[in-house]
């Protein structure tokens, strides 16, 4: 691309003004692999649920959840029984690392 020479290239100070948080926040979002079926209401999980986030291919633990089913409405919750233990594992050691 071209410049302008009428215009000037403020590129450079577009970048600089913008203010970046200090500590970015994840929300992790329930993902599975099976979506429950015959549920009525808003869609729910089957089976065991893993933490996933947004712009990430892979959960909390490890495992590529491509074509997984998400559950935007449902927060990851390790406390729950049908909760990937790794994967709580895994958000609790990151909780730990902020956290110092």
């Amino acid at each position: 691309m071209t410049l302008s020479p009428v215009m000037p290239d403020v590129s450079a100070q577009r970048q600089s003004d913008r203010k970046v948080p200090a500590a970015p926040t994840r929300t992790w979002f329930s993902v599975a692999p099976h979506l429950q079926p015959r549920h009525v209401g808003d869609r729910a999980p089957w089976g065991v649920v893993h933490a996933g986030i947004s712009g990430l291919g892979t959960t909390a633990c490890g495992i590529s959840r491509t074509t997984w089913f998400v559950f935007w409405h449902l927060p990851f919750d390790g406390r729950k029984p049908e909760s990937c233990r790794p994967c709580a594992l895994r958000l609790a050691e990151l909780s730990r690392r902020v956290a110092d």
